[in-house]
């Protein structure tokens, strides 16, 4: 006595639903930990250079966004084959079309990028004006700063290119079943 496909339907479809919990909690994370250092360093000029940090935090969020969006996809291929191999009494409502759920998405993928973008961008301003060109005196090195800066700009540039790649590569395992 095994599972149905329907019971397996229904236990990756809890799998996927968790997964877009954290996923969708992970990124209001990163929304509110930008703001937060973004907050600080714009309230004090000691602080000014912190917010570099947006840009190493962006691309970890995105690092692990990226690997709930591809184990999300596989859920979706999963489910995808369960529905094609069907009994006849395989309930119609388990029925989708991955082709409108990538349509779907679209609109989610373009937020999250304007939203990094807007906290990448606003945090490196803010570090290169505040912190690079106009320091405060207790700042450390230029040097130090330069390097650090340079490391942040390659973080972000990495993050949004994570963003970016992430549709293609689900539009990707969606259509291509062989995989």
């Amino acid at each position: 006595m095994g599972l149905s496909a329907s019971d397996l339907f229904k236990s990756t479809s809890d799998e996927y639903n968790t997964r877009l919990q954290v996923r969708n909690r992970a990124f209001l994370t990163f929304i509110t930990v930008a703001t937060t250092i973004f907050g600080v360093s714009l309230a004090d000029a000691n602080f000014a250079f912190a917010s570099v940090g947006i840009s190493f935090i962006s691309l970890v969020i995105n690092l692990l966004l990226i690997h709930h969006q591809q184990v999300m996809t596989q859920i979706l291929l999963y489910q995808q084959i369960l529905i094609s191999h069907q009994d006849s009494d395989f309930p119609i409502w388990h029925k989708f079309n991955a082709i409108e759920l990538e349509r779907s998405r679209r609109s989610e993928d373009f937020a999250a990028l304007v939203i990094h973008v807007l906290f990448n961008v606003s945090g490196l301003g803010n570090a290169f004006i505040r912190g690079i060109l106009f320091p405060s005196p207790t700042s450390v090195s230029i040097y130090i700063r330069l390097l650090i800066f340079g490391l942040s700009c390659l973080a972000s540039l990495y993050s949004l290119w994570l963003l970016l790649e992430m549709p293609r590569r689900r539009r990707t395992l969606l259509t291509h079943r062989d995989g």
